[in-house]
């Protein structure tokens, strides 16, 4: 059985997106993890920030990448923007699919517009700092960077490509 097949990047790179035109290719079952605990916690993931802070999202995040790698059914997983900042969580994402992380990357510009142009970003993206849209990303991304290269396997930008294509791209990858 192979194994299952990671997406990491900033949010608004298209993980979610292109995972679910993946999943399909492969025949395997997709799952995004902040969809997961959203549906665990019984609420969004800006009550949860609003609750607990970052702390607690970070906490739930972790969980469910836990209870994810208790199961050997290969996936198609779409992690959070920040699921790599914990080093267990790193090595949980390699674990499930060593040889099969795949970072999506975009342009400061493109990931601000995709976020900004989302209906559903308030919900499901609340703000990590009090900058702007376009400044925060890039400071979140600045510090991010170096630990989605370190965890990644392969690097594939999403910048003016269709999901269909990136899925496509992902698959001649695998074989």
């Amino acid at each position: 059985m192979a194994p299952s097949v990671v997406l990491i990047g900033y949010r608004g790179t298209g993980k979610s997106t292109v995972g679910a035109f993946l999943a399909r290719r492969l025949g395997l079952r997709f799952v995004d993890t902040d969809l997961l605990i959203e549906s665990h916690q019984g609420e969004s993931i800006a009550a949860i920030f609003a609750r607990g802070g970052e702390g607690l999202f970070r906490d739930c995040e972790s969980a469910v990448l836990e209870s994810l790698a208790e199961s050997s059914e290969p996936r198609v997983i779409a992690g959070g923007g920040g699921i790599v900042l914990r080093e267990s969580n790193r090595v949980l994402l390699r674990n499930l699919a060593p040889g099969r992380v795949f970072l999506l990357t975009a342009s400061v510009e493109s990931i601000t517009r995709r976020i900004v142009s989302d209906a559903q970003s308030d919900r499901t993206r609340p703000p990590l700092t009090g900058l702007s849209p376009e400044e925060e990303i890039r400071e979140v991304l600045q510090k991010r960077d170096p630990v989605y290269r370190e965890t990644a396997d392969h690097l594939i930008s999403t910048e003016n490509k269709k999901p269909a294509d990136i899925a496509e791209e992902i698959c001649r990858l695998l074989r």
